[in-house]
């Protein structure tokens, strides 16, 4: 039995612009733009090799995402033009970093884990700026992208995004695992949605990912 691909969906909040990242088959990786205003795709490059993280400008036009090669041994952190991996500024130490880099601006980017190890490899060809990271910076990421925290405790955390006036998204982290929730907002009713690998509030409409498809 084939293994559906996995989805991860990041939306740039100031255009109708959107990554989609599959994992699968197998070792490999492909990066997908997503025209929101059309629901039309434009696959970009595929990765022989995993992303293990990404955020995408408010704007839409760039990207920054940590990959690890297909060895699982080599990782680099790079800016590149949505939807493609080339990279126009780039990063790499001699060991595992994942620098968890994150859009402050349409301009302006920083890493919010700082390497252990000296970056031995630095190519910056772009026009953005690479800026300190704020001390809060997880907490600055979800603000921005619209979710509000309502618990943090060690391992432990739960997010929420308003749908309508009817119903919250919750996500749920614990234990290195996380679910989304439907939760009603007047009666709290919760509907736990334990196949949906990312979701998310697109204006008014809510999108995710679940064995291989977006809905």
């Amino acid at each position: 039995m084939q293994v559906p691909a996995r989805l991860q969906i990041i939306l740039a909040h100031n255009s109708p612009q959107a990554l989609v990242i599959r994992r699968g088959p197998s070792r490999y990786t492909a990066v997908i733009g997503w025209d929101r205003k059309t629901d039309t795709f434009q696959v970009g490059q595929w990765l022989k090799g995993k992303i293990v993280d990404a955020d995408i400008s408010p704007n839409g036009r760039y990207w920054i995402y940590t990959a690890m090669s297909s060895k699982g041994w080599q990782t680099w952190t790079a800016i590149a033009y949505v939807p493609y991996l080339k990279a126009v500024d780039f990063y790499r130490t001699d060991g595992y970093w994942s620098a968890n880099g994150r859009f402050a601006s349409d301009k302006e980017y920083y890493f919010g884990v700082q390497p252990d190890l000296e970056i031995t490899e630095r190519r910056k060809n772009s026009q953005l700026s690479l800026i300190p990271a704020p001390d809060e910076w997880y907490d600055e990421t979800m603000k921005r992208q619209g979710w509000e925290k309502v618990v943090w405790a060690r391992g432990h955390f739960t997010l929420t995004k308003r749908i309508n006036n009817q119903w919250n998204l919750v996500y749920c982290y614990q234990s290195d695992k996380g679910h989304y929730q439907l939760r009603n907002i007047k009666n709290k009713r919760e509907i736990v949605m334990t196949d949906w690998e990312h979701a998310d509030v697109d204006g008014n409409r809510l999108v995710w990912s679940t064995k291989g498809l977006i809905m």
